[in-house]
C-alpha cells in the first residue's frame, strides 16, 4: 500500500515536468481565456467551491496547503501562497486544471475561473524570470514542432531550471524542450518541493520552435524554444516589464552577451592567504595515472574531474572517488580542455577533431554532431562555456587562430571570431595594436559571465587578455606574461581569475579585473620544491592544486 502510494505520488510529481505526448502541449484552443480576470479574489476555500466533485478529497489538500504553504512572503497574501503550493502538490488538481484548460470547450472552465483567479494573481506578483528552462515529452516528438513555427501552450505549464530533474522524471528515453523564457514565473519558494526548481509558463505562452529536434547523448532529442515577449494569450500580464526582450531572430547578426554590467560587479573578495598553511585534505596524483601524467582538471563545484592515462576520474568534495570512465570511445581520443555548462548539466570536451558531451551522474560520453571545425580551422586547442555561451578556440595549420561561438543548449553555430575581433575593437593598452598580422596564437580560453580571458602569444612574449563580451564593440584588458606555461580558471562568485605557470615559477596569481579592466595580481603561496601545475576554485570555499605529485585541497 505504501509503496503503491509513493508510486502514485512520484507519476503525479512527473506529470508537472513530462508530457506523455506532444498534443498535450500544442495549440487545442484559438481562443484566450476571458471570464476570470474581472472576479474579485477570494480565500483558497471560496475559490475552490464547486470543484471537489473533479478533485475527491480536495477540501483536505487545501487545509493542508494552508497550513503548510510559505506564510512568511512579503509578496503574497497566506491564500495567494496556498494556492500556488495546492498546484504543486503530487495529487490530480494541476492535471484537471490543464485538462479543462486545454478543452475546446471553454465552459467547461468555468468551475475554475475562482481558482484561475487567484494563482494568476499569485503568480503575477512574482518577478519574472529570463532565464532557460526545461521541460519534457515522453518519446521522440518527431515532426510535431516545425522549425521556426511558433507554439501557443494554453495550459499551465511546469518547468524547471535543472535540467536534472526533468531527466529524472523522463526516464532513459525522450524529448527535452529547452525553453528561453522571459515572462516565466519562479515558485521554488512556494512549492511543495523547492529542490524542483519550477518555473512556471502561464497559460497562452507563445513559443518560437529555434531548431529541429537535436539527438542529445543518443538517447534524447533536444527542441529550443523562445518564448515570445510581450502578454501571455490570458490577457493577463498588466506588469510585463518593458526591458524584457528576448533576443532577435537574425542569428547571423553579431551582438553582445545576454549580461549586463549591473548583474556582476567585480570585487577583490577571495582571500588565498591560507594556502600558506598545510592542505585540508590531500591525495597522491600516483593513484590516477601509470605513466602519463595527469592533463586536464575541471569542476562543477560537486565533482571533481580528472583526465589522465585516457580516462576520466570523477572525485567528491573530499578528493574521494566516485566513479571512473575507460572505454573503447575515451582510450581512442586525445583530450584537450575541458568546460562544465551548468545550463546542460555537463562536462564538454574537446579534441581536435570533435567535441564530446560528458554526463558524470550517468558517465556517459557522446559526440556532438553540431560542433564542427569550419573554413579555416583544422583543429580546436581549447573550449569553455558561461551561460547559454560555448566557446572553442580553434587553428588553421599554425595560424590563424579564431574563437568560435555556438549558442546552447542546441550547439547552434553563432559567430567566429578572429583574434582582431577580439581584442583590437578597444584596447587598454594601445601598444599592442601594432600587432596586426594572423600569427598570434591562442593557447587557452575561459569564460567567466560576460568575460572571456585568452592567452595569447604574440611574436616571441606572452599575453593575458580579458575581453569584455557584453560591450559592442568588445573591450580588452592586457597584461604580459613572463613565460607560455601559464594556465587559467575562473572564480566564478567574485569575477576573479586563478592562474598557474608550470614552467616558470611556482606562484598562484590572483587577477582582479575592475570596470576599467586594471589588472593587479599578487603571488600567494612559493613552493620550494614542487611546481604548481592547476588551481582551481572547487565549490564556495576550497582552492585544488595540482602540486608535485600530489592534489591537494586548501579551505579560503
Amino acid at each position: 500500500m505504501g509503496r503503491n502510494h509513493s508510486k502514485e505520488m512520484l507519476q503525479l510529481r512527473s506529470e508537472r515536468f513530462v508530457s506523455a505526448k506532444s498534443s498535450d502541449l500544442k495549440q487545442m484552443n484559438l481562443n484566450p481565456i476571458y471570464g476570470y480576470q474581472h472576479l474579485h479574489v477570494r480565500r483558497l476555500e471560496e475559490a475552490v467551491e464547486g470543484l471537489d466533485r473533479l478533485v475527491p478529497g480536495l477540501m483536505t489538500y487545501v487545509k493542508k496547503a494552508k497550513e503548510d504553504c510559505n506564510r512568511s512572503s512579503s509578496l503574497l497574501t497566506h491564500d495567494e501562497s496556498a494556492a500556488i503550493y495546492l498546484y504543486s502538490m503530487p495529487i490530480p488538481f494541476f492535471s484537471t486544471l490543464n485538462a479543462t484548460l486545454r478543452k475546446k470547450n471553454r465552459d467547461a472552465l468555468k468551475p475554475w475561473f475562482g481558482y484561475l483567479k487567484l494563482f494568476i494573481t499569485a503568480l503575477e506578483k512574482l518577478p519574472y524570470v529570463n532565464t532557460v528552462v526545461w521541460r519534457g515529452v515522453s518519446g521522440d516528438i518527431g515532426s510535431d514542432f516545425v522549425d521556426g513555427s511558433t507554439e501557443t501552450w494554453w495550459s499551465v505549464n511546469s518547468c524547471s531550471t535543472d535540467l536534472n530533474v526533468v531527466e529524472l522524471y523522463l526516464g532513459k528515453t525522450g524529448t527535452v524542450f529547452a525553453i528561453a523564457v522571459v515572462n516565466g514565473k519562479d515558485i521554488s519558494n512556494y512549492s511543495t518541493f523547492k529542490e524542483e526548481h519550477e518555473v512556471v509558463l502561464l497559460p497562452g505562452s507563445a513559443l518560437l520552435i529555434k531548431s529541429k529536434p537535436l539527438s542529445f547523448e543518443e538517447r534524447l532529442f533536444i527542441v529550443h524554444l523562445e518564448e515570445k515577449s510581450g502578454k501571455s494569450g490570458q490577457a493577463s500580464n498588466p506588469c510585463a516589464a518593458a526591458g524584457n526582450q528576448i533576443r532577435s531572430d537574425n542569428s547571423n547578426e553579431a551582438q553582445p552577451l545576454s549580461y549586463k554590467e549591473s548583474d556582476f560587479p567585480l570585487h577583490h573578495s577571495l582571500d588565498l592567504s591560507s594556502v600558506r598553511s598545510e592542505p585540508w585534505k590531500v591525495r597522491s596524483l600516483h593513484e590516477f595515472r601509470s605513466y602519463n601524467p595527469l592533463k586536464i582538471i575541471s569542476t562543477n563545484d560537486e565533482i571533481l574531474l580528472l583526465y589522465g592515462d585516457k580516462q576520466f576520474f570523477l572525485l567528491n568534495n573530499n578528493l574521494e572517488t566516485v566513479s571512473t570512465l575507460k572505454n573503447n570511445i575515451l582510450s581512442s581520443l586525445e583530450i584537450l580542455d575541458i568546460a562544465w555548462s551548468s545550463l546542460l548539466c555537463r562536462f564538454i570536451a574537446v579534441t581536435e577533431k570533435n567535441a564530446y558531451i560528458f554526463d558524470p551522474k550517468t558517465c556517459k560520453l557522446s559526440c556532438v554532431e553540431n560542433v564542427q571545425l569550419r573554413r579555416k580551422e583544422k583543429k580546436f586547442i581549447s573550449c569553455t562555456c558561461t551561460g547559454n555561451t560555448l566557446f572553442i578556440s580553434t587553428v588553421n595549420d599554425n595560424y590563424p587562430f579564431h574563437v568560435d561561438q555556438y549558442n546552447l543548449p542546441d550547439f547552434t553555430f553563432f559567430r567566429q571570431y578572429t583574434v582582431s575581433d577580439l581584442i583590437e575593437a578597444k584596447l587598454n593598452n594601445k601598444n599592442v595594436s601594432k600587432f596586426i598580422d594572423d600569427k598570434r596564437k591562442i593557447s587557452t580560453i575561459r569564460a567567466n559571465r560576460g568575460r572571456l580571458a585568452v592567452i595569447m602569444k604574440i611574436k616571441y612574449k606572452h599575453y593575458l587578455y580579458v575581453v569584455n563580451m557584453t560591450k559592442e564593440p568588445f573591450e580588452a584588458g592586457m597584461m604580459p606574461l613572463p613565460s607560455s606555461g601559464y594556465k587559467i580558471n575562473r572564480i566564478a562568485s567574485t569575477g576573479e581569475w586563478l592562474m598557474v605557470c608550470d614552467d616558470y615559477d611556482n606562484n598562484i596569481t590572483q587577477i582582479s579585473l575592475d570596470r576599467e579592466f586594471k589588472t593587479e595580481y599578487e603571488a600567494k603561496k612559493k613552493y620550494n620544491y614542487d611546481k604548481v601545475k592547476f588551481a582551481l576554485m572547487f565549490g564556495p570555499s576550497s582552492v585544488v592544486i595540482v602540486c608535485g605529485d600530489n592534489l591537494e585541497m586548501y579551505q579560503v
